[in-house]
């Protein structure tokens, strides 16, 4: 996980398997980030991920649902 951060935007840019420890470290970042954005635009890039479990999932469609776009 790489974390981008610009004036208007932050920047999750996942690789690999969001999987066991992986969706936990992704959470706290998340939670962390949230708490200090301010405004800014949360941006999920997911082109590099090659598996997700079922709570890595579960967390990419809760950050989502909280405003969270998949980066293009």
């Amino acid at each position: 996980m790489y974390l981008h951060d610009n004036v208007k935007t932050f920047e999750f840019v996942l690789q690999g398997e969001l999987t066991g420890n992986a969706v936990q470290s992704l959470e706290h970042a998340w939670i962390t980030a949230t708490s200090i954005l301010h405004g800014k635009e949360v941006l999920v890039e997911v082109s590099a991920l090659t598996a997700a479990d079922a709570e890595g999932m579960e967390l990419l469609y809760r950050m989502t649902g909280s405003g969270a776009r998949r980066s293009e």
